[in-house]
């Protein structure tokens, strides 16, 4: 099959920006999307055009604003075509504070971007893959939607949605030859993990049966198996250390 083009969500640093250059990597064309690191995506756009010669744009939406998603998918085939092969909804976040002092902006904020933002994704670049009768949908969840852990509730609450969605459309676009995966972190030391201290990190660590923490190239190796598999989906893949055994 000839080579289309992949988007990632919320990829101007971290784990999105390791994804969008696994996939430039791997010889696609990649939409990298962004909030508000505009100077950031683009120099990822540059950085990755020139590596690997593929074609690169950035465009800005909140994934939790569906009229901007949609503005985006119609960039997307404007500028690349329709032949979407991969989107990776990776855009979220969240706050740790316990519930009821968690404004009530802030708990609908992280269900907005992390479980609507990907519901969106689905919703808006999925009849292109439907329409070419292939695509790999991988889904950055959590190992927080697999566990528990304290005053993290609405964060749980959302990444165990999206893998919850990600099974139902598992099943609903097999007929399609769509794959639906979810990535399921842990802790991965990006920029905003090391910012946190070298105490913390070593002591997330120690919590993990390897005594290790997970890298970004950790992350872009499970995406790498999962646009290649034709056999895996509905699942989630927990990349974290051993911290949560699924």
């Amino acid at each position: 099959m000839e080579k289309g083009y992949a988007i990632v969500t919320g990829a101007s640093r971290g784990i999105g920006k390791a994804c969008a250059e696994q996939l430039a990597k791997e010889g696609y064309d990649v939409l990298i999307n962004y909030s508000a690191s505009k100077e950031r995506a683009q120099e990822n756009a540059k950085n990755f055009s020139e590596k690997y010669g593929v074609k690169t744009a950035i465009f800005q939406a909140n994934v939790s604003d569906y009229k901007k998603m949609e503005e985006m998918r119609d960039f997307a085939v404007e500028t690349f075509g329709e032949n979407l092969q991969v989107l990776v909804n990776n855009a979220g976040g969240g706050h740790m504070a316990p519930f009821l002092d968690l404004p009530f902006e802030i708990m609908e904020e992280t269900i907005d971007v992390n479980l609507k933002g990907t519901m969106y994704g689905f919703r808006l670049f999925g009849p292109l893959m439907i329409k070419n009768n292939y695509g790999r949908i991988i889904s950055i969840a959590s190992s927080s939607g697999l566990r528990s852990t304290p005053n993290n509730s609405s964060y749980q609450a959302a990444k165990a949605g999206v893998i919850g969605f990600n099974r139902g459309m598992a099943i609903d676009w097999g007929k399609h030859n769509i794959t639906c995966n979810c990535i399921c972190p842990g802790f991965v030391l990006t920029e905003a993990g090391e910012a946190l201290g070298e105490e913390f990190i070593q002591q997330i660590a120690n919590n993990s049966p390897l005594k290790t923490i997970g890298h970004v190239e950790d992350i872009q190796k499970a995406l790498s198996y999962l646009i290649h598999s034709n056999v895996m989906t509905g699942q989630s893949i927990a990349v974290n250390c051993g911290t949560c055994m699924w």
